[in-house]
């Protein structure tokens, strides 16, 4: 799917606060791929987004996880999409030593050298 085919769709997305550059990082690449949303609306979660979807209210882009189990809400793939990346981050408790947050650890360390991509961790 192209972007330049929701142009006049008002864009759901997760507020600046909570994702960061990624918001502005969202809407650049929306612009350079023909993308001018009507208007830009701001969840606070996952369930009203897909929520505002399923209304007919706009349309969301987020990572492809898979088809969504919501009536009425289709899921594509966009053209040029490999193209946007964005960062992502672990936290955990600096006195916290255990054998699953070693294997987090190790898993998101393994995922940055295959991706190429800056990890800190």
């Amino acid at each position: 799917m192209r972007l330049d085919g929701l142009s006049g769709e008002t864009l759901i997305t997760y507020p600046r606060k909570l994702i960061g550059d990624s918001y502005d990082q969202l809407l650049a690449f929306c612009h350079a791929h023909g993308f001018k949303p009507k208007a830009v609306e701001e969840v606070n979660d996952a369930a009203s987004m897909l929520g505002l979807v399923t209304c007919g209210l706009g349309v969301s882009i987020g990572a492809f996880t898979g088809s969504l189990d919501a009536a009425d809400v289709v899921t594509r793939p966009i053209a040029a999409s490999e193209e946007w990346r964005f960062p992502i981050a672990a936290y955990w408790r600096t006195d916290a030593h255990s054998p699953l947050m070693e294997t987090l650890l190790n898993a998101a360390r393994g995922f940055d050298a295959e991706q190429n991509d800056s990890l800190t961790l």
